[in-house]
């Protein structure tokens, strides 16, 4: 989703744990960078609000 100058990403928490949520700005992501912003775990959820910035960013989540 999108929240003003933000993106907001979300996934189940269930069968998550050890996963890094990771950005590029550009694909094929030649290079994956850890996302900074914490993320929040509430109802079952973990989200995650990374501000905008450039014309396109690329996420996955990667487990290590």
């Amino acid at each position: 989703g999108r929240a003003q100058s933000n993106v907001i990403l979300s996934w189940p928490e269930a069968n998550s744990t050890g996963y890094i949520l990771e950005f590029s700005n550009s694909m094929p992501g030649l290079t994956w960078v850890p996302e900074t912003a914490s993320p929040v775990i509430a109802a079952g959820q973990i989200t995650v609000t990374a501000p905008i910035t450039g014309a396109s960013r690329f996420y996955r989540l990667k487990k290590p």
